[in-house]
Protein backbone atom coordinates (compact mmCIF):
# COMPACT_ATOMS: atom_id res chain seq x y z
CA UNK A 1 0.00 0.00 0.00
CA UNK A 2 1.29 3.12 -0.94
CA UNK A 3 1.99 5.94 1.67
CA UNK A 4 -0.07 8.72 0.49
CA UNK A 5 -2.45 11.18 1.93
CA UNK A 6 -6.00 10.67 2.34
CA UNK A 7 -8.62 12.77 1.69
CA UNK A 8 -12.26 11.50 3.13
CA UNK A 9 -14.94 13.26 0.83
CA UNK A 10 -14.82 15.35 -2.76
CA UNK A 11 -14.71 18.85 -2.37
CA UNK A 12 -18.23 19.30 -4.09
CA UNK A 13 -21.30 17.49 -3.22
CA UNK A 14 -25.07 17.64 -3.99
CA UNK A 15 -27.26 16.15 -2.16
CA UNK A 16 -30.05 15.91 0.73
CA UNK A 17 -28.55 14.16 3.21
CA UNK A 18 -30.56 12.52 6.09
CA UNK A 19 -28.37 10.88 9.01
CA UNK A 20 -31.29 8.97 10.02
CA UNK A 21 -31.15 6.74 7.36
CA UNK A 22 -27.60 5.89 7.56
CA UNK A 23 -27.49 5.60 11.29
CA UNK A 24 -27.46 1.89 13.02
CA UNK A 25 -31.29 0.59 14.44
CA UNK A 26 -30.24 1.74 17.42
CA UNK A 27 -30.18 5.65 16.94
CA UNK A 28 -33.22 7.25 17.93
CA UNK A 29 -33.19 10.66 17.72
CA UNK A 30 -35.52 12.39 15.54
CA UNK A 31 -33.62 12.96 12.27
CA UNK A 32 -30.97 15.68 11.31
CA UNK A 33 -31.15 16.69 7.83
CA UNK A 34 -28.45 18.51 6.37
CA UNK A 35 -29.51 20.31 2.85
CA UNK A 36 -25.91 20.57 0.99
CA UNK A 37 -25.88 22.25 -2.58
CA UNK A 38 -22.61 22.85 -4.25
CA UNK A 39 -21.14 23.99 -1.14
CA UNK A 40 -16.87 23.38 -1.31
CA UNK A 41 -16.21 21.47 2.33
CA UNK A 42 -12.94 21.92 3.70
CA UNK A 43 -11.66 18.40 5.42
CA UNK A 44 -8.90 18.03 7.49
CA UNK A 45 -6.15 15.20 5.75
CA UNK A 46 -5.49 12.06 7.99
CA UNK A 47 -2.09 10.50 6.75
CA UNK A 48 -2.47 6.83 5.90
CA UNK A 49 -0.46 4.49 7.53
CA UNK A 50 1.50 1.94 5.83
CA UNK A 51 0.45 -1.38 6.56
CA UNK A 52 2.85 -4.48 6.75
CA UNK A 53 0.49 -7.82 5.52
CA UNK A 54 3.28 -9.55 6.28
CA UNK A 55 3.72 -8.92 9.59
CA UNK A 56 2.70 -11.31 12.43
CA UNK A 57 0.51 -9.29 15.16
CA UNK A 58 -0.08 -11.75 17.60
CA UNK A 59 3.30 -14.11 18.46
CA UNK A 60 2.03 -17.05 19.94
CA UNK A 61 2.01 -17.29 23.94
CA UNK A 62 2.65 -13.45 24.42
CA UNK A 63 0.43 -10.69 25.37
CA UNK A 64 -1.10 -9.28 21.46
CA UNK A 65 1.04 -5.81 20.23
CA UNK A 66 -0.43 -2.74 18.88
CA UNK A 67 0.65 -2.52 15.47
CA UNK A 68 3.07 0.49 15.49
CA UNK A 69 1.52 1.44 12.29
CA UNK A 70 -1.08 3.17 14.45
CA UNK A 71 1.02 4.67 16.90
CA UNK A 72 0.34 8.39 15.41
CA UNK A 73 -3.00 7.99 14.58
CA UNK A 74 -3.52 6.61 18.18
CA UNK A 75 -1.82 9.79 19.78
CA UNK A 76 -5.07 11.58 17.53
CA UNK A 77 -7.53 9.99 18.64
CA UNK A 78 -7.63 7.00 21.01
CA UNK A 79 -10.86 5.94 19.47
CA UNK A 80 -9.60 4.84 16.37
CA UNK A 81 -9.92 0.55 16.03
CA UNK A 82 -8.59 0.05 12.74
CA UNK A 83 -8.44 1.23 8.56
CA UNK A 84 -10.41 -0.08 6.03
CA UNK A 85 -9.98 -0.30 2.54
CA UNK A 86 -11.26 -1.74 -1.05
CA UNK A 87 -9.42 -2.21 -4.04
CA UNK A 88 -10.98 -0.13 -6.79
CA UNK A 89 -12.63 2.27 -4.89
CA UNK A 90 -11.79 5.71 -3.03
CA UNK A 91 -13.01 3.63 0.32
CA UNK A 92 -9.84 4.03 2.82
CA UNK A 93 -10.45 5.34 5.73
CA UNK A 94 -9.88 4.61 9.47
CA UNK A 95 -12.56 2.74 11.49
CA UNK A 96 -13.66 4.28 14.78
CA UNK A 97 -15.44 2.84 18.02
CA UNK A 98 -16.83 4.43 20.86
CA UNK A 99 -19.37 3.55 23.75
CA UNK A 100 -22.27 4.18 21.75
CA UNK A 101 -23.63 4.10 18.10
CA UNK A 102 -23.76 7.72 17.37
CA UNK A 103 -21.03 9.74 18.35
CA UNK A 104 -19.14 8.76 15.04
CA UNK A 105 -22.18 9.41 12.90
CA UNK A 106 -21.44 13.08 13.44
CA UNK A 107 -17.82 13.64 14.09
CA UNK A 108 -14.58 12.99 12.45
CA UNK A 109 -11.55 11.41 13.04
CA UNK A 110 -10.15 14.64 14.55
CA UNK A 111 -13.33 14.79 17.14
CA UNK A 112 -14.73 17.58 15.72
CA UNK A 113 -18.37 18.05 13.93
CA UNK A 114 -18.94 16.81 10.69
CA UNK A 115 -22.38 15.93 9.30
CA UNK A 116 -20.05 13.18 7.05
CA UNK A 117 -19.20 11.44 10.19
CA UNK A 118 -16.47 8.75 10.21
CA UNK A 119 -17.12 4.69 9.28
CA UNK A 120 -17.51 2.95 13.26
CA UNK A 121 -17.79 -0.40 14.04
CA UNK A 122 -20.83 -1.15 16.70
CA UNK A 123 -20.00 -0.76 20.28
CA UNK A 124 -21.09 -3.88 20.89
CA UNK A 125 -18.63 -5.83 18.32
CA UNK A 126 -14.67 -6.55 19.37
CA UNK A 127 -11.52 -6.60 17.63
CA UNK A 128 -9.84 -8.56 20.38
CA UNK A 129 -11.15 -11.04 21.03
CA UNK A 130 -12.73 -10.85 17.85
CA UNK A 131 -16.14 -10.81 17.13
CA UNK A 132 -17.28 -12.91 14.90
CA UNK A 133 -19.40 -10.75 13.35
CA UNK A 134 -17.76 -7.44 12.79
CA UNK A 135 -21.02 -4.70 12.21
CA UNK A 136 -19.54 -1.91 10.59
CA UNK A 137 -21.45 1.18 9.64
CA UNK A 138 -20.28 5.09 7.39
CA UNK A 139 -22.23 7.15 5.07
CA UNK A 140 -22.67 7.68 1.55
CA UNK A 141 -23.37 10.60 -0.65
CA UNK A 142 -24.76 10.45 -3.93
CA UNK A 143 -21.58 11.24 -5.86
CA UNK A 144 -20.03 8.28 -4.53
CA UNK A 145 -18.14 9.77 -1.63
CA UNK A 146 -17.33 8.13 1.76
CA UNK A 147 -19.27 4.52 1.72
CA UNK A 148 -21.20 5.49 -1.85
CA UNK A 149 -18.43 3.29 -3.69
CA UNK A 150 -19.89 -0.07 -1.81
CA UNK A 151 -22.48 0.03 -5.00
CA UNK A 152 -20.19 -1.27 -6.53
CA UNK A 153 -20.66 -4.80 -4.91
CA UNK A 154 -24.23 -4.35 -6.81
CA UNK A 155 -23.11 -3.38 -10.22
CA UNK A 156 -19.77 -5.30 -11.15
CA UNK A 157 -19.20 -8.93 -12.07
CA UNK A 158 -15.87 -8.79 -10.49
CA UNK A 159 -15.94 -8.73 -6.70
CA UNK A 160 -12.90 -6.64 -4.93
CA UNK A 161 -11.49 -7.51 -1.72
CA UNK A 162 -12.15 -5.53 1.36
CA UNK A 163 -9.11 -4.86 3.47
CA UNK A 164 -9.38 -4.22 7.03
CA UNK A 165 -6.58 -3.66 9.25
CA UNK A 166 -7.02 -3.80 12.75
CA UNK A 167 -4.78 -2.47 15.83
CA UNK A 168 -4.03 -6.16 15.80
CA UNK A 169 -4.16 -7.82 12.82
CA UNK A 170 -4.88 -7.46 8.71
CA UNK A 171 -7.55 -9.10 8.02
CA UNK A 172 -9.17 -9.30 4.18
CA UNK A 173 -12.75 -10.57 3.42
CA UNK A 174 -14.48 -11.37 0.03
CA UNK A 175 -18.46 -10.13 -0.33
CA UNK A 176 -21.01 -12.69 -0.77
CA UNK A 177 -24.06 -11.10 -0.51
CA UNK A 178 -25.30 -7.35 -1.08
CA UNK A 179 -28.61 -5.85 -1.27
CA UNK A 180 -30.87 -3.19 -0.40
CA UNK A 181 -33.63 -2.88 2.30
CA UNK A 182 -35.81 -0.76 4.40
CA UNK A 183 -36.64 -0.24 8.17
CA UNK A 184 -40.15 -1.87 7.19
CA UNK A 185 -39.29 -4.66 5.54
CA UNK A 186 -40.33 -7.97 7.11
CA UNK A 187 -37.99 -10.68 5.76
CA UNK A 188 -35.14 -8.78 5.99
CA UNK A 189 -31.36 -9.77 7.85
CA UNK A 190 -30.84 -8.81 11.59
CA UNK A 191 -27.29 -7.95 11.46
CA UNK A 192 -26.84 -6.80 14.89
CA UNK A 193 -25.49 -10.37 15.88
CA UNK A 194 -21.87 -10.07 16.81
CA UNK A 195 -21.32 -13.85 17.99
CA UNK A 196 -23.55 -16.89 17.28
CA UNK A 197 -24.31 -19.43 19.61
CA UNK A 198 -24.30 -22.45 17.75
CA UNK A 199 -24.07 -23.49 13.75
CA UNK A 200 -28.04 -23.09 13.33
CA UNK A 201 -28.21 -19.46 14.28
CA UNK A 202 -24.80 -18.68 12.19
CA UNK A 203 -25.98 -20.98 8.93
CA UNK A 204 -29.51 -18.91 9.57
CA UNK A 205 -27.33 -15.51 9.31
CA UNK A 206 -25.61 -16.77 6.03
CA UNK A 207 -28.51 -18.20 4.64
CA UNK A 208 -30.84 -15.01 4.76
CA UNK A 209 -28.21 -13.09 3.97
CA UNK A 210 -27.37 -14.92 0.57
CA UNK A 211 -31.01 -15.12 -0.10
CA UNK A 212 -31.76 -11.71 0.07
CA UNK A 213 -28.31 -10.88 -1.91
CA UNK A 214 -28.65 -9.15 -5.23
CA UNK A 215 -25.14 -10.42 -6.20
CA UNK A 216 -24.71 -13.96 -7.02
CA UNK A 217 -21.87 -16.27 -5.64
CA UNK A 218 -20.62 -19.30 -4.90
CA UNK A 219 -18.95 -18.63 -1.89
CA UNK A 220 -20.44 -20.71 1.66
CA UNK A 221 -18.98 -19.35 4.68
CA UNK A 222 -18.92 -22.08 7.77
CA UNK A 223 -18.83 -21.51 10.95
CA UNK A 224 -15.72 -21.54 11.84
CA UNK A 225 -15.15 -18.08 9.32
CA UNK A 226 -15.60 -14.86 10.29
CA UNK A 227 -17.54 -12.68 8.51
CA UNK A 228 -17.64 -8.70 7.63
CA UNK A 229 -21.32 -6.75 7.99
CA UNK A 230 -21.45 -3.12 6.19
CA UNK A 231 -24.43 -0.91 6.31
CA UNK A 232 -24.44 2.30 4.84
CA UNK A 233 -26.99 4.62 3.04
CA UNK A 234 -28.95 3.92 0.13
CA UNK A 235 -31.48 6.10 -2.29
CA UNK A 236 -34.02 4.17 -3.68
CA UNK A 237 -35.72 4.97 -0.58
CA UNK A 238 -35.05 7.96 2.19
CA UNK A 239 -35.07 4.75 4.49
CA UNK A 240 -33.14 2.35 2.63
CA UNK A 241 -29.82 0.88 3.51
CA UNK A 242 -27.09 -1.13 1.64
CA UNK A 243 -25.82 -4.07 3.32
CA UNK A 244 -22.77 -5.73 2.21
CA UNK A 245 -21.97 -9.26 3.77
CA UNK A 246 -18.48 -10.98 3.54
CA UNK A 247 -16.80 -13.33 4.47
CA UNK A 248 -13.00 -12.83 6.09
CA UNK A 249 -10.38 -15.32 3.71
Amino acid sequence: MNNKRLCLIPLIVVLFFSLSSCSPNTYSEEPITEDIIEIPISVPIIKEPIFDVEESNIPEETEPQIQSTFTELLEENIEIVGWISIEGTDINFPVMQTVDNEKYLITNFYDEYSVYGTPFLDYRCSILPQSQNLLLYGHATRSGALFGQLRIFLDTAEIPTIRLTTLYDNLEYTVFSAFTTTNETEDTLVYTQFDFANYGDFQTYVAKAKKLSEIESDIKPDITDNILTIQTCSYGDKDEKLIVVAVQN
